[in-house]
């Protein structure tokens, strides 16, 4: 899952609450002098921030303002801190803070505070104060789940077990389908994995529960890989019921490779090659990565290895993939082929795709000296374009860097991560001292980064020592960290 940069909430769970408003200064004096009377009044300070009309520090400035008159007030504080805070802005921390001063019973403010403090790197410290939300507020399963995933990213025992007891404290609520959907999508056994997308299709009906709706198509990925006619069954069964356009092409890939396996068990060979062909270009990417698995199958069967291993080399080239790259691996040492000539065979074709990259020129946050690519000429460069709020880009995080930590001292690589919003510029080294990651923080400019495109977040390459793109757009998570050190030992 990526996001664009319009959303620039910390976490991507948040993302439906984007502040809608332009944040900007009012310049009714009418409104102001109402809000000057009414100083704690939720309504006119919605409607002051709402009808601004010059730039966000003259908003900020004028709540200073209003803030040294009513130093008692815990709702100016609050509305600027929570307006904040859905802008993504750097400020939101102060005011904050400011609010929990003036009154600490404020669960929703400790909410905001600790899921804020995710967008510095402090994670545990974001616990804390979610945590507190939760304590404050046991009925409210937001809290209980927002505390709960915040364990994800540095305790993974304790991240199950409250995601669990979120399932089972607020059973039938949306949210408990939502911390099913997450935990399943994390998990990594597969028998585990099948158990919580089974929960979540039983007791919650995809036309009433997104998360439930977005979980089925993952589940379906898996039996695919795990059992064929149980992911035949689920896409016939939510084909029938919902009549839901993108289960169609589900339904009859499933179909379609049962009948291949099945022409394949009955030595119909040729029949099967030419069924499992219109497989491979399935849009269902676990429909073709099967089927691209069968046909290698098919053709190593009639003792055609090296046209099984040209099929899973053409497929590995636009779809990176660990299962596929050892099956070729596999096939080659059928042949007499040891590992390295494997390794070649895949990497001269690599090479024959991939174009030079731009040199990307930029500043370091860190010194704010001049960077370019081509500094790091000599090293396999891992660049992720990211920003600071970017949810997905912190959960990717922890998986680059574990290996990178395992490859240590096998490979040269430099590790550059470009944020792509430069509203948040203020994040940056906070979020870098805090240890999250060990890139290098560049800033860039956006109309120069040529073939480096970065439309989404995070957006990913990986740029061999000749300034090649070898691979891009790839995503690392708990499920294929395996694949990012495949490509760097592939690059190097």
């Amino acid at each position: 899952m990526r996001i664009t940069i319009k959303i620039s909430v910390g976490f991507a769970l948040l993302a439906q609450l984007i502040f809608k408003s332009g944040l900007l200064f009012a310049q009714d004096p009418e409104l102001l002098k109402k809000l000057e009377q009414y100083p704690d009044s939720l309504e006119l300070h919605q409607e002051f921030i709402e009808q601004a009309k010059s730039n966000m520090d003259t908003l900020i400035s004028q709540y200073e303002k209003l803030r040294e008159k009513f130093p008692a007030s815990p709702t100016i504080p609050y509305t600027l801190g929570k307006a904040l805070f859905y802008r993504s802005h750097p400020e939101a921390r102060r005011w904050l803070e400011y609010a929990l001063e003036a009154d600490s019973n404020q669960a929703e403010v400790y909410m905001l505070y600790g899921i804020d403090a995710g967008r510095w790197g402090d994670y545990q410290l974001g616990t804390v104060y979610l945590a507190k939300a939760s304590e404050m507020e046991p009925e409210n399963p937001d809290y209980a789940f927002y505390e709960a995933n915040s364990y994800g990213m540095y305790d993974q025992a304790t991240y199950t077990e409250k995601m669990n007891a979120v399932t089972r404290d607020f059973a039938g609520d949306g949210t408990a389908a939502k911390a099913l959907y997450w935990l399943a999508d994390k998990e990594t056994d597969t028998l585990k994995k099948i158990a919580y997308y089974r929960e979540l299709s039983e007791r919650y009906p995809i036309g009433e529960f997104s998360f439930a709706r977005s979980g089925m198509s993952d589940y379906f990925d898996v039996l695919v890989d795990s059992d064929l006619e149980a992911a035949e069954a689920l896409a016939k069964r939510i084909w029938e019921q919902h009549a839901d356009s993108a289960w169609l092409p589900r339904l009859r890939g499933a179909q379609k490779l049962l009948r291949s396996e099945g022409l394949l068990k009955s030595g119909r060979t040729d029949e099967a090659i030419d069924s499992l062909s219109v497989a491979v270009a399935s849009s269902i990417s676990a429909i073709s990565r099967r089927a691209v698995l069968l046909k290698a199958d098919a053709f190593a069967s009639q003792g055609e290895q090296r046209r099984s291993m040209d099929v899973l080399k053409m497929f590995f080239l636009a779809n990176p993939d660990i299962v596929v790259y050892e099956k070729t691996e596999s096939l080659g040492v059928s042949v007499g082929m040891d590992r390295q000539q494997v390794k070649d065979f895949i990497k001269s074709a690599l090479l024959k795709e991939a174009p030079a990259a731009t040199d990307l020129r930029g500043t370091s946050y860190i010194d704010h000296q001049p960077i370019k690519l081509s500094d790091f000429r000599g090293k396999t460069i891992l660049l992720t374009f990211w920003f600071p709020t970017c949810g997905p880009c912190h959960a990717e995080f922890p998986h680059f860097e574990a290996v990178l930590q395992k490859m240590k001292g096998q490979h040269e690589i430099a590790y550059i991560g470009v944020n792509i919003v430069h509203d948040q510029d203020d994040y940056v080294m906070p979020f870098i001292k805090k240890g999250s990651t060990s890139f290098i923080p560049m800033k860039d400019s956006p109309d120069e980064r040529g073939n480096l495109i970065a439309e989404a977040a995070p957006t990913n390459y990986l740029i061999d020592k000749d300034g090649r793109i070898v691979f891009r757009d790839f995503l690392i998570n708990d499920k294929n960290r395996g694949l990012l050190e495949l490509m760097i030992w592939l690059v190097g």
